[in-house]
């Protein structure tokens, strides 16, 4: 009985959301808009939280001094130059106009300043008379829209009649007309582009909804109607991103503009935050920045740890004012975050904030195991020298995928001895002919740190893993991860289950189990680490990193094999990184004549080297 009872809440949970999210801009509600005064992308009364939240507020007082040191780097100096790169690419200019403006005009509330302002103005002025904002990619002309769209909005009085005329103008022409006129394929995406140009367009459309209230309302409706569908992708069922963590920032920062500027706008994001995944994902980003300034760097994400606006709104947003912790202090007072683009617009959002907590996220997360890319990530706390685990299941042939199904990264000690060397950039990878599509005859797998070469995987005779296949997580606690992963190596054996397994010590015990191996095949498992290897040693290998010294034994391992290493430099391609600093080490097998191994590797921590 309460199975249907639980079933029968559960539909109408999912109908009335349902209903909720088809709803859509009404030609009242654009025209009461189109008729407000500015600003409107902001709280009524955001221009008075601005300045108060600098002052009264912990989150405040902390964001307002790298804002202000910011926007002091761009007042009264040249405007940003427009140069293309590579392949005709204008997103670097877009951004870098998106970050002047949005210091600039936070800056000015802030102190009252009227330079910053005046600057802010001049800057979109001179992007609006440059001949184009895109010469190959939306996402250049989504960034820059967003940028003139909140210096028309938010100092709008700073603008003469005829200075206003031309940036609404071109913000209609080069923007929203033209996202009709042209074929969109990133309309009805699933990636981290649909929300950036869903949402930034949005803005565009209610800032300038005077000039043309059809076009406006046509813009905010069709970012209704596709934004649920990325955004049940991305953050479905527990808010785990996808794309890795530097891709949750991306996409997410952008959604959270979106529902920022409706909820001014409208009073309403039209539901979408209500889809399952989003309130948790805080909970995700948080799991995923481990304990010594790097995050889980899985996929094409980068590695450093961050903060940005994202994390602030949401804290807001969902009322999770625990997450206001040591963890994002310590990420805002990086020089990093200075250089953020979107950061400033967290002014608006830190009235409620406490003094900030002392703890993180649960110590445990797991994304659920319908989640697109499922991971599991563990910690014994969220000092420096504490334990942290992540893994990751999934499939290459994701978005911004890499040969990583089955990979992990530890940390312990204060080290991260197994690391995932993350994202590099495009256009080199583009310049030097790699197909950044993920079948399964792309040249992307032959990249070192893309491919199956730098990541903590099982390799079987150096074969590709499967882009159809798919590692599952099929039982997670706070000590224990099971991932299923044999249809990743259809072809190459029948069944393999990978086991990671916390010890009360914070020892690490990964443990392959797999049958139907062809005889003879060689098997190997490896990992990437930063560390020095000191020594190999029969079964033993010593790995050394700032005087702590871990040791990784294959301990049971049936049959026996041989450890070695090798610079990972030597591995990478031209269009790489060098990785210098990197070594791969492989611990390798002969397959037995019955096809069943069991490879056990065991990772110590010194009990010298830390708690």
């Amino acid at each position: 009985m309460r199975f249907w009872i639980g079933l029968a809440v559960g539909f109408m949970a999912v109908t009335v959301f349902a209903a909720e999210v088809q709803r859509s801009v009404s030609e009242a509600m654009i025209n009461a808009v189109a008729a407000s005064p500015h600003p409107r992308l902001m709280p009524k009364d955001g221009p008075a939280l601005i300045r108060t939240n600098a002052v009264d507020t912990p989150a405040g007082r902390l964001l307002a001094p790298g804002i202000i040191r910011r926007a002091n780097c761009f007042v009264n100096t040249p405007v940003a130059k427009r140069v293309p790169k590579w392949g005709g690419r204008l997103l670097h200019f877009s951004r870098e106009v998106l970050g002047r403006i949005t210091a600039l005009a936070t800056a000015y509330y802030i102190t009252g300043n009227e330079d910053y302002a005046r600057q802010a103005v001049k800057e979109t002025l001179a992007a609006c008379r440059y001949p184009e904002w895109q010469l190959r990619f939306f996402l250049d002309t989504a960034e820059m829209a967003l940028a003139c769209s909140i210096a028309y909005d938010w100092l709008y009085d700073f603008f003469t009649p005829d200075e206003r005329r031309l940036v609404a103008e071109t913000i209609l022409e080069r923007a929203l007309r033209r996202s009709f006129r042209e074929r969109q394929w990133w309309a009805s995406g699933t990636t981290n582009i649909c929300q950036v140009c869903h949402s930034s367009l949005t803005a565009a459309a209610i800032a300038v909804a005077d000039y043309d209230p059809r076009l406006a309302r046509d813009t905010i409706n069709r970012a209704i109607k596709n934004l649920p569908r990325v955004m049940k992708h991305s953050y479905s069922p527990s808010g785990a991103y996808p794309e890795g963590p530097g891709y949750w920032s991306y996409g997410t920062m952008f959604n959270c503009v979106f529902f920022a500027v409706t909820d001014a706008a409208f009073g309403t994001n039209f539901g979408l935050d209500r889809i399952p995944g989003v309130d948790k994902t805080i909970d995700f980003i948080e799991a995923g920045t481990g304990n010594v300034g790097l995050v889980f760097s899985y996929s094409d994400c980068g590695i450093r740890g961050f903060v940005d606006f994202a994390r602030y709104y949401l804290i807001e947003k969902y009322k999770r004012y625990d997450s206001y912790n040591a963890q994002i202090v310590n990420l805002t007072k990086s020089p990093r975050a200075e250089r953020d683009r979107l950061l400033p617009l967290a002014m608006l959002y830190v009235k409620n904030f406490p003094e900030p907590a002392a703890t993180a996220a649960p110590k445990a997360y797991f994304s659920g195991e319908n989640a697109t890319n499922p991971i599991v990530i563990l910690r014994s706390g969220f000092g420096t020298d504490d334990f942290y685990l992540g893994v990751k299941g999934g499939s290459p042939g994701a978005s911004h995928g890499h040969m990583d199904a089955g990979s992990y990264v530890l940390e312990n000690g204060g080290v991260r001895w197994i690391h995932d060397l993350g994202a590099s950039d495009y256009v080199k990878m583009e310049k030097a002919g790699i197909d950044r599509h993920n079948r399964q005859d792309s040249n992307a797998w032959t990249v070192f740190h893309v491919g199956p070469g730098s990541h903590g995987i099982l390799r079987i005779d150096d074969a590709l893993q499967l882009v159809k296949g798919r590692g599952e997580i099929t039982s997670f606690s706070d000590r224990e991860v099971v991932m299923e992963l044999s249809s990743l190596y259809t072809g190459q054996l029948e069944s393999y289950t990978r086991t990671w397994q916390v010890g009360p010590d914070r020892g690490l015990v990964v443990t392959d189990q797999l049958s139907g191996v062809k005889p003879g095949a060689s098997v190997g498992v490896q990992f990437c680490t930063p560390a020095k290897v000191a020594a190999i040693d029969g079964n033993r290998v010593t790995l050394t990193a700032k005087g702590r010294t871990m040791t990784v034994s294959a301990a049971g391992s049936s049959p026996s094999g041989t450890w070695r290493s090798r610079p990972a430099h030597e591995m990478a391609l031209p269009c790489e990184p060098p990785y210098r600093e990197y070594t791969m080490v492989y611990y390798e097998v002969k397959a037995p004549e019955n096809g069943r191994l069991t490879l056990i590797n065991k990772f110590d921590l010194a009990a010298s080297s830390g708690k």
